[in-house]
């Protein structure tokens, strides 16, 4: 762990990776206890068992040999354990602030949140940052009178964030019973990163402390409550969206979902994508998407693979409408009122988590269910101008004021039209946008009082 994330690119497979940990803690929770002592990173036990998770080929990768499935399936199933833990933590816990931190008419987010899980966000997020940063500093042995004084400081959230041994067990066979899932398929660990065992809470794997106090709690208040879900698309997450584009300064015009009647209808409004930008003589349009992958693309799942591609599918052939169809002939609410070339104009997915299913899969569906013939011209200005990416996508360029319209349209990104969008190094460090950096200053000074008082007490000896 570092305060950037989590890999260290000049690691190269030589210590464990975090994945790879957290199979092991899946054996670990379920197994009878083997001896009592720790591991360390030299133990040969624990390096036999680390090789053999690294090794481990699911059957579903043996049966996929030697068909052009395999790459695609196999790269779905490793992004879902391997992506989310690369991001870079604070864009993560700002996103959620605003989402918990949102009120309107219609959802009150910070009423929701308390009602749910019995606390503020803002409290999650800084106990969460606060054992990040110690653990962080890696000559530096935690005392356990430290960790006690810090989770003494936040109960309530402790307690939505710690489960039972026995719990654990029960939540992972409700999600797979077979061994051979457990190097992709969901953890617990997400939700609950504190574990219960004899009186004893442990802390087994302090990475995921991030996922359990961000995505995995937007999983929990929606869980089971579609109506909840569909609100909290609708009503915050395309807001967010829209802020973080406007704030950019990055396009000439940004507009947020805009009311029309469509040509033929009789007074009947519809609506627009969600965020609409011009840059120059480029239109790009943005329409954000309640999205999670189904947990069962980790393991391989036949059926829910093929879902997923119909609904990425389903999202394309919107965005393609909008913008060959219905733009600028039904509306166009930009001031430049000049004359625009269909091939000028660009429609994105953005999903809250991508998938990561190869995007050549999605393109041949979309195609289908347009009519358009694979490798015609038209497929050829579908796959250029309609795209999916994630939001964590554009919060990197957005932040740091990167040149996101030229990324887009200036092609030198996707020379191939089965590249991913978006897929180029954005520097983490070189953050522009105001409120970001704010969010990001009275966390770390919510942390640093916390410090000190551990200091005043000498725990920090």
């Amino acid at each position: 762990m570092n305060l950037y994330g989590v890999i260290n690119q000049n690691e190269n497979g030589k210590l464990p990776f975090p994945w790879e940990l957290e199979t092991l803690l899946l054996f670990s929770v379920t197994a009878q206890e083997w001896r009592q002592g720790r591991f360390t990173s030299k133990d040969r036990n624990f390096v036999a068992m680390i090789n053999c998770i690294r090794n481990h080929q699911h059957p579903v990768v043996d049966k996929l040999k030697g068909t052009n499935d395999l790459v695609n399936e196999l790269f779905v199933a490793l992004g879902s354990v391997q992506f989310e833990a690369q991001e870079y933590p604070y864009y993560k816990l700002y996103r959620y602030n605003w989402y918990f931190s949102f009120v309107n008419s219609k959802v009150n987010m910070p009423e929701i949140f308390q009602q749910k899980l019995g606390s503020n966000y803002k409290k999650y997020a800084v106990l969460a940052m606060a054992l990040w940063i110690i653990l962080c500093n890696h000559s530096y042995t935690v005392p356990q009178k430290l960790y006690r004084y810090i989770l003494s400081q936040f109960p309530a959230e402790l307690t939505h964030l710690t489960i039972t041994r026995d719990e654990y067990k029960n939540q992972l066979a409700s999600i797979t019973t077979c061994i051979d899932d457990y190097a992709y398929c969901l953890r617990p660990s997400y939700t609950y990163p504190f574990i219960q065992e004899k009186g004893i809470v442990y802390l087994p794997l302090p990475h995921l402390l991030m996922r359990s106090v961000t995505s995995a709690m937007l999983y929990r208040i929606t869980q089971n409550d579609n109506h909840l879900a569909n609100l909290i698309g609708k009503e915050v997450l395309e807001p967010y969206l829209y802020q973080i584009i406007l704030r950019s300064g990055l396009f000439d015009e940004v507009y947020p979902e805009q009311e029309y009647i469509p040509l033929g209808h009789h007074g009947t409004k519809s609506r627009t994508l969600d965020v609409l930008t011009r840059k120059g003589n480029h239109y790009i349009f943005f329409d954000s998407k309640m999205y999670a992958p189904r947990r069962d693309l980790r393991i391989f799942d036949q059926d829910a693979y093929k879902r997923e591609i119909d609904r990425l599918a389903t999202n394309c052939k919107q965005i393609y409408e909008h913008i060959r169809h219905r733009f600028p002939s039904q509306y166009n609410p930009f001031l430049l009122q000049a004359e625009i070339n269909p091939d000028d104009i660009y429609g994105l997915v953005v999903l809250r988590e991508d998938p990561r299913i190869l995007i050549d899969y999605i393109y041949k569906k979309t195609a289908t269910l347009l009519e358009i013939p694979y490798k015609s011209s038209e497929y050829k200005w579908l796959c250029r101008h309609v795209g999916i990416i994630s939001l964590a996508d554009v919060e990197k360029y957005c932040f740091t004021h990167s040149d996101l319209p030229d990324h887009i349209y200036g092609g030198q990104s996707r020379e191939c039209l089965t590249d991913f969008w978006l897929t180029e190094a954005v520097d983490s460090g070189a953050i522009q946008d105001s409120e970001f950096k704010s969010f990001k200053k009275d966390i770390l000074d919510d942390c640093r009082r916390l410090f000190k008082k551990c200091a005043g007490l000498g725990l920090l000896n």
